[in-house]
């Protein structure tokens, strides 16, 4: 985002430069010279550094904060493009997903045969949404895959699944991958996405409303958060943000200040854990591939950008 701003004693022109295109601003006034110079130091930032929407560093707290005119430009600049999103569309959904495969697994595709210990005290991490063998979150995604397919690879695991101790970790992994292939793989998957639905996508949605988030960004974000957080861990972010910015949406609060406050948030929180702390990227990335840039649609394609994660393109 750019701006330049030109100052003569008979007004002023800005020109906003976006991605999408041009705008121009034109106010003619008869004012003093002071009066346009102290214009002139306001709208270009004169006296600090002005810019908004980069990702921070690990350790910042701040994910590069988009200011509060630059909040305002871009809500003006896709207010009239931007589709009050209840839901996801089936693009919009594959495209979101597509960041959170890329945040779970490394890829843009759902690696619904993933399966490791990442050692952090969950147990087995597995699925495309990283469901946990230690935590009962993995019980209904077997029992599920067990009622539409019985006598499955992880059948033999459903005690172990259920007692939320699962002893052989290698094993297990093993019959994850057996059961994404073959006879088991449309079964498998169908589980698997049903319980990502009840578990993530439908809180998210019902979070969303509550909210008032208008955008598939805000309900995206939401559904990521829900995978990473849980939905209990991403009231506490909500709760924190409404206190920061005053109020949320459904109040009057500008969502796009709103939303960008929560990656705030949430970028701190995923920088102080231990585990978290290599996917800072995870916030700030949806900050600056989709908020700062105003792609509130999440329109294709996405460029992704990521120190952490690498270089990808969602058409």
């Amino acid at each position: 985002m750019h701006e330049y701003c030109f100052a003569s004693n008979i007004g002023f022109m800005m020109i906003f430069k976006h991605s999408t295109g041009i705008k121009m601003l034109t106010k003619i006034s008869q004012v003093l010279a002071i009066g346009l110079a102290a214009c002139f130091f306001s709208a270009c930032g004169g006296g600090g550094s002005g810019s908004g929407g980069t990702a921070g560093t690990a350790g910042t707290g701040s994910t590069g904060s988009t200011s509060a005119s630059d909040q305002s430009l871009v809500s003006a600049e896709f207010a009239q493009d931007t589709v009050a999103a209840p839901s996801l569309n089936s693009d919009q959904r594959r495209r979101a997903e597509s960041l959170m495969s890329i945040w779970e697994n490394g890829e843009p595709v759902k690696a619904y045969g993933y399966a490791e210990n990442i050692d952090d005290g969950r147990g087995v991490t597995w699925g495309w949404v990283g469901f946990t063998t230690a935590d009962g979150d993995a019980i209904a995604v077997v029992e599920e895959f067990e009622r539409r397919h019985p006598n499955n690879p992880l059948t033999p695991f459903l005690k172990q699944v259920r007692n939320k101790n699962v002893t052989d970790e290698a094993g297990f992994i093993r019959a994850v991958a057996a059961s994404d292939q073959g006879e088991f793989k449309k079964d498998f998957e169908a589980a698997q996405n049903q319980q990502s639905d009840l578990k993530y996508y439908n809180p998210a949605l019902e979070q969303a409303a509550q909210l008032g988030l208008k955008t598939a960004a805000g309900i995206a974000e939401l559904y990521d958060s829900d995978i990473n957080h849980g939905v209990d861990g991403v009231n506490a972010i909500i709760k924190e943000t409404n206190l920061t910015v005053g109020s949320s949406p459904a109040e009057g609060a500008d969502e796009i200040r709103w939303l960008s406050t929560y990656l705030d948030i949430r970028y701190r929180i995923l920088a102080a854990d231990n585990t978290w702390k290599t996917s800072t990227d995870r916030a700030t990335i949806f900050k600056s591939a989709i908020v700062v840039v105003g792609n509130l649609n999440l329109n294709g394609p996405i460029h992704i950008e990521s120190p952490q994660y690498g270089n990808f393109d969602i058409p």
